[in-house]
Protein backbone atom coordinates (compact mmCIF):
# COMPACT_ATOMS: atom_id res chain seq x y z
CA UNK A 1 0.00 0.00 0.00
CA UNK A 2 1.36 3.39 -0.96
CA UNK A 3 -0.07 5.47 1.90
CA UNK A 4 -0.68 4.65 5.54
CA UNK A 5 -3.95 3.07 6.58
CA UNK A 6 -6.24 5.18 8.76
CA UNK A 7 -7.98 3.24 11.52
CA UNK A 8 -10.62 5.00 13.61
CA UNK A 9 -12.83 3.94 16.48
CA UNK A 10 -16.16 5.71 17.05
CA UNK A 11 -18.15 5.07 20.22
CA UNK A 12 -15.64 2.61 21.65
CA UNK A 13 -12.07 2.80 22.91
CA UNK A 14 -9.21 1.90 20.57
CA UNK A 15 -8.09 -1.68 21.00
CA UNK A 16 -4.72 -3.19 20.09
CA UNK A 17 -6.37 -6.57 19.42
CA UNK A 18 -8.95 -5.10 17.05
CA UNK A 19 -6.29 -2.96 15.36
CA UNK A 20 -4.12 -6.06 14.84
CA UNK A 21 -7.08 -7.90 13.28
CA UNK A 22 -7.75 -4.94 10.96
CA UNK A 23 -4.09 -4.96 9.88
CA UNK A 24 -4.35 -8.68 9.18
CA UNK A 25 -7.37 -8.07 6.93
CA UNK A 26 -5.62 -5.12 5.22
CA UNK A 27 -2.54 -7.27 4.53
CA UNK A 28 -4.80 -9.87 2.92
CA UNK A 29 -6.46 -7.23 0.70
CA UNK A 30 -3.05 -5.84 -0.26
CA UNK A 31 -1.89 -9.30 -1.37
CA UNK A 32 -5.13 -9.84 -3.28
CA UNK A 33 -4.90 -6.46 -5.06
CA UNK A 34 -1.43 -4.84 -4.69
CA UNK A 35 -2.48 -1.63 -6.45
CA UNK A 36 -4.38 -0.26 -3.42
CA UNK A 37 -3.18 3.30 -2.85
CA UNK A 38 -4.68 3.92 0.60
CA UNK A 39 -7.38 2.75 2.97
CA UNK A 40 -9.51 3.96 5.86
CA UNK A 41 -11.36 1.74 8.34
CA UNK A 42 -13.90 3.07 10.84
CA UNK A 43 -15.32 0.79 13.54
CA UNK A 44 -18.44 2.16 15.26
CA UNK A 45 -20.44 0.78 18.12
CA UNK A 46 -24.05 1.81 18.34
CA UNK A 47 -25.47 2.41 21.79
CA UNK A 48 -29.11 2.50 20.83
CA UNK A 49 -30.10 -0.94 22.04
CA UNK A 50 -30.38 -1.92 25.66
CA UNK A 51 -32.13 -5.29 25.57
CA UNK A 52 -29.36 -7.00 23.60
CA UNK A 53 -25.69 -6.24 23.11
CA UNK A 54 -24.64 -3.24 21.08
CA UNK A 55 -23.97 -3.84 17.40
CA UNK A 56 -20.80 -2.93 15.53
CA UNK A 57 -20.73 -1.08 12.22
CA UNK A 58 -17.68 -1.17 9.98
CA UNK A 59 -16.95 1.24 7.12
CA UNK A 60 -14.02 0.53 4.79
CA UNK A 61 -12.85 2.93 2.10
CA UNK A 62 -10.17 1.74 -0.32
CA UNK A 63 -8.70 3.80 -3.13
CA UNK A 64 -7.45 1.96 -6.19
CA UNK A 65 -6.46 3.40 -9.59
CA UNK A 66 -9.37 5.50 -10.95
CA UNK A 67 -11.85 4.22 -8.34
CA UNK A 68 -12.85 4.45 -4.69
CA UNK A 69 -14.42 1.34 -3.24
CA UNK A 70 -16.58 1.64 -0.14
CA UNK A 71 -18.17 -0.89 2.17
CA UNK A 72 -20.52 0.58 4.74
CA UNK A 73 -21.40 -2.63 6.53
CA UNK A 74 -24.48 -2.05 8.64
CA UNK A 75 -25.43 -4.71 11.18
CA UNK A 76 -29.20 -4.64 10.38
CA UNK A 77 -29.92 -6.32 13.70
CA UNK A 78 -27.60 -9.23 13.00
CA UNK A 79 -26.89 -10.51 16.46
CA UNK A 80 -23.60 -11.90 15.18
CA UNK A 81 -22.46 -8.26 14.82
CA UNK A 82 -22.48 -7.93 18.59
CA UNK A 83 -18.97 -9.38 18.12
CA UNK A 84 -16.59 -6.82 16.59
CA UNK A 85 -14.49 -9.56 14.96
CA UNK A 86 -17.51 -10.97 13.10
CA UNK A 87 -18.48 -7.46 11.93
CA UNK A 88 -14.91 -6.92 10.69
CA UNK A 89 -14.83 -10.27 8.93
CA UNK A 90 -18.11 -9.59 7.11
CA UNK A 91 -17.07 -6.08 6.06
CA UNK A 92 -13.66 -7.19 4.80
CA UNK A 93 -15.21 -10.10 2.89
CA UNK A 94 -17.50 -7.60 1.16
CA UNK A 95 -14.47 -5.43 0.30
CA UNK A 96 -12.61 -8.47 -0.98
CA UNK A 97 -15.50 -9.20 -3.38
CA UNK A 98 -15.45 -5.59 -4.60
CA UNK A 99 -11.70 -5.74 -5.22
CA UNK A 100 -12.04 -9.03 -7.09
CA UNK A 101 -14.84 -7.58 -9.26
CA UNK A 102 -12.80 -4.45 -9.93
CA UNK A 103 -9.76 -6.55 -10.86
CA UNK A 104 -11.86 -8.57 -13.32
CA UNK A 105 -13.13 -5.35 -14.91
CA UNK A 106 -9.58 -4.03 -15.26
CA UNK A 107 -8.47 -7.27 -16.93
CA UNK A 108 -11.53 -7.31 -19.17
CA UNK A 109 -12.79 -10.56 -17.61
CA UNK A 110 -16.38 -9.38 -17.41
CA UNK A 111 -19.35 -11.55 -18.18
CA UNK A 112 -20.99 -11.16 -21.55
CA UNK A 113 -24.63 -10.15 -21.42
CA UNK A 114 -26.87 -11.56 -24.10
CA UNK A 115 -29.80 -9.25 -23.46
CA UNK A 116 -29.77 -5.75 -24.97
CA UNK A 117 -28.80 -2.79 -22.85
CA UNK A 118 -31.61 -0.95 -21.10
CA UNK A 119 -31.90 2.81 -21.39
CA UNK A 120 -32.74 5.04 -18.45
CA UNK A 121 -32.04 8.18 -16.48
CA UNK A 122 -30.48 8.56 -13.03
CA UNK A 123 -33.38 9.41 -10.72
CA UNK A 124 -31.74 9.33 -7.28
CA UNK A 125 -28.18 9.20 -5.92
CA UNK A 126 -27.25 8.41 -2.34
CA UNK A 127 -23.60 9.52 -2.44
CA UNK A 128 -22.62 8.56 1.10
CA UNK A 129 -24.03 5.05 0.70
CA UNK A 130 -22.50 4.73 -2.80
CA UNK A 131 -25.66 3.70 -4.66
CA UNK A 132 -28.52 5.14 -6.67
CA UNK A 133 -31.52 4.39 -8.85
CA UNK A 134 -32.23 4.48 -12.57
CA UNK A 135 -35.69 5.42 -13.91
CA UNK A 136 -36.52 3.32 -16.98
CA UNK A 137 -38.72 4.33 -19.92
CA UNK A 138 -41.50 2.10 -18.53
CA UNK A 139 -41.38 3.98 -15.17
CA UNK A 140 -39.59 1.25 -13.21
CA UNK A 141 -36.82 2.08 -10.76
CA UNK A 142 -33.64 -0.03 -10.98
CA UNK A 143 -31.07 -0.10 -8.16
CA UNK A 144 -27.34 0.25 -8.94
CA UNK A 145 -24.27 0.65 -6.76
CA UNK A 146 -21.07 2.56 -7.46
CA UNK A 147 -19.26 -0.63 -8.45
CA UNK A 148 -21.69 -1.23 -11.32
CA UNK A 149 -20.64 2.04 -12.96
CA UNK A 150 -18.30 1.16 -15.84
CA UNK A 151 -18.00 4.57 -17.51
CA UNK A 152 -17.91 7.81 -15.60
CA UNK A 153 -17.12 8.58 -11.98
CA UNK A 154 -19.76 7.93 -9.31
CA UNK A 155 -18.69 10.99 -7.31
CA UNK A 156 -19.45 13.21 -10.32
CA UNK A 157 -22.67 11.48 -11.39
CA UNK A 158 -25.74 13.72 -11.45
CA UNK A 159 -29.49 13.15 -11.32
CA UNK A 160 -30.82 13.33 -14.86
CA UNK A 161 -27.80 11.71 -16.51
CA UNK A 162 -28.76 9.25 -19.26
CA UNK A 163 -27.40 5.72 -18.87
CA UNK A 164 -27.43 2.33 -20.56
CA UNK A 165 -27.37 -0.70 -18.30
CA UNK A 166 -27.63 -4.45 -18.01
CA UNK A 167 -30.47 -5.51 -15.75
CA UNK A 168 -30.47 -8.59 -13.57
CA UNK A 169 -32.44 -9.84 -10.61
CA UNK A 170 -30.78 -9.08 -7.28
CA UNK A 171 -31.64 -10.23 -3.77
CA UNK A 172 -34.13 -7.38 -3.31
CA UNK A 173 -35.39 -6.97 -6.87
CA UNK A 174 -34.12 -5.70 -10.21
CA UNK A 175 -30.67 -4.14 -10.26
CA UNK A 176 -28.23 -2.85 -12.84
CA UNK A 177 -25.06 -4.93 -12.97
CA UNK A 178 -23.25 -2.75 -15.52
CA UNK A 179 -23.98 0.96 -16.05
CA UNK A 180 -22.62 3.14 -18.84
CA UNK A 181 -23.15 6.91 -18.67
CA UNK A 182 -24.20 8.15 -22.13
CA UNK A 183 -24.86 11.83 -21.36
CA UNK A 184 -24.93 14.15 -18.39
CA UNK A 185 -27.96 16.11 -17.30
Amino acid sequence: MQSPVQIEFDGLPASDEVTDRIWSHIDHLDKLFPRITDARVVVCQSHHRHQKGNLFKVRIEVNVPRKRLVVAHEPHDKHSHEDVYVALRDAFQAMQRQLQDYGRRLRGDVKIHEQPLGLGQISRILSYEQYGFIQTADEREIFFDANALVSGDFDHLEVGAMVRFHEEMGEKGPQASTVYVTSTS
